[in-house]
């Protein structure tokens, strides 16, 4: 809901995207208290518990009629590193990027102000300069005369989805200056495969150049793997004269790598002008790539490169199934590092983000191919062992554990002491569903802390 300057001849009082004139504290809240006057209470009891329940997952920021900041969750303080009392009251401008131009905000006003809401994608400044991008949704709330009154804006941080945008359209755009050419081999083969003719770009995706390529057989730059293609795809082609045919395959480099492409074949071989099977071939392995990064930052840590929240429970839930099918035991472990907020503290975030990757890694080296382990948020981590042969199983990790975190950590020439405390539970003693078996293992965890920390504990149904 950021602005850019307008024009200072212009009507402030009138112009909906125009900062107002300076208010003494006092009459700056009364102008903030005074935005819900004469809103039905039941309306403004559902947009407050609408908001309540956007709160707890989203940035929000709340806003009057004029862009002032009214209310931030604490999500949008931690993504902006504005502190409440420097973003409450303040403008929405102040998170403005000076990227996008003035006609970006005018559309972005006019269309909330006219009660509509407004999604697009921003880009904000953080309070210490860096920018990142936002994926925004402003709604308006509407009086009982459908006018807006007050806005609510979720934010997504994208900014890590939009840089991979960013390189892989870079690296595109780096390609298609190489060549006027077509980006896309085209070519003609006889109904038993064998090339009578293709273009340049042969050379550019597979790296055989033309001379090699005529008359050799199309089969001959098929992965060996994909033998299938051979055997039913082509009597597909065969069996639907004019009609394209898709087909997803691998190719063969010259380099002896393989290319993962887009494959369409149309059988013209009874076209008096053509008499041949018209074939393209698109190179789409970066696409692929691309979404297999998206895959993947969708299913793990960022900062330590272990399976997330979400990974790690639908993978708990697919054990927790086979486990209930073959009367199988797991352990599940909770792992919260002891004191972490006072080193961040102390040496600062970016030590504490390297001390993140160096405990996930101690952690990983204990459980190695034994167990499954997850960082879902903070200093917290959690894993599982399926298939336990007894309890002394998941023991002897725990005390591995502790081993493990009594060595100190050196970072940028400091010597940091970081220990872990532990809670474990066990399926099905513990309980037969994931949420139980984790609040329990939780349990377990800060029992271990009010303990004395640098131990773990077991869950005992009478803890309780």
């Amino acid at each position: 809901m950021e602005t850019e300057s307008m024009n200072e001849n212009k009507n402030r009082k009138n112009h909906p995207f125009q900062k107002p004139p300076n208010h003494s504290d006092q009459n700056e809240k009364a102008r903030l208290n005074n935005q819900t006057t004469g809103i039905d209470p039941e309306q403004a009891l559902i947009n407050e518990k609408t908001v309540y329940a956007v709160n707890q997952s989203m940035n929000v920021v709340h806003t009057d009629v004029n862009g002032y900041v009214l209310y931030g969750n604490q999500n949008i303080y931690d993504l902006t590193l504005y502190k409440p009392e420097e973003l409450l009251g303040k403008h929405t401008r102040i998170f403005n990027a000076g990227y996008h131009p003035k006609e970006f905000f005018k559309d972005l006003w006019d269309t909330i102000l006219s009660g509509k809401i407004w999604r697009g994608d921003i880009k904000n400044r953080r309070k210490d300069g860096k920018i990142i991008w936002v994926r925004l949704i402003i709604t308006p709330l509407l009086d009982e005369n459908g006018k807006p009154y007050q806005f609510i804006a979720l934010k997504e941080d994208i900014t890590e989805k939009k840089e991979i945008e960013y390189q892989l359209a870079k690296k595109d755009k780096q390609l298609s200056a190489l060549t006027s050419n077509s980006h896309d081999i085209i070519g003609i083969m006889n109904k038993d495969g064998v090339i009578v003719y293709t273009n340049p770009a042969f050379e550019r995706v597979l790296g055989y150049p033309v001379s090699e390529v005529i008359n050799s057989n199309i089969k001959d730059y098929l992965a060996e793997e994909e033998t299938d293609m051979e055997l039913n795809f082509f009597k597909k082609i065969m069996d639907n004269p004019n009609d394209p045919i898709h087909y997803q395959t691998r190719f063969k480099h010259k380099d002896g790598t393989c290319r993962w492409c887009e494959a369409v074949f149309s059988n013209y071989l009874e076209d008096p002008y053509i008499q041949g099977i018209v074939f393209n071939i698109r190179d789409y392995t970066k696409q692929k790539e691309a979404n297999d990064i998206i895959k993947h930052l969708a299913n793990y840590d960022y900062l330590t490169g272990l399976p997330n929240r979400r990974h790690f429970e639908n993978q708990l839930e697919k054990t927790l199934q086979k486990a209930k099918e073959n009367n199988e035991n797991i352990a599940i472990f909770y792992i919260d590092l002891d004191g972490f907020k006072d080193i961040n503290d102390t040496y600062g975030h970016e030590t504490g983000d390297i001390l993140l990757k160096f405990a996930g890694q101690r952690i990983s080296c204990v459980f190695k191919e034994r167990g499954f382990i997850g960082r879902i948020g903070g200093d917290e981590f959690l894993g599982f062992v399926p298939n336990l042969a007894d309890q002394n199983e998941a023991l002897e990790l725990a005390d591995a554990l502790i081993e493990k975190f009594n060595k100190p950590f050196f970072i940028h020439e400091h010597k940091i002491d970081m220990t872990a405390s532990i809670g474990i539970c066990f399926y099905p003693e513990s309980g037969e569903d994931m949420r139980t078996l984790l609040r329990n293992a939780d349990a377990a965890m800060y029992e271990a802390k009010r303990k004395g920390k640098n131990i773990y504990k077991i869950f005992k149904i009478c803890q309780n």
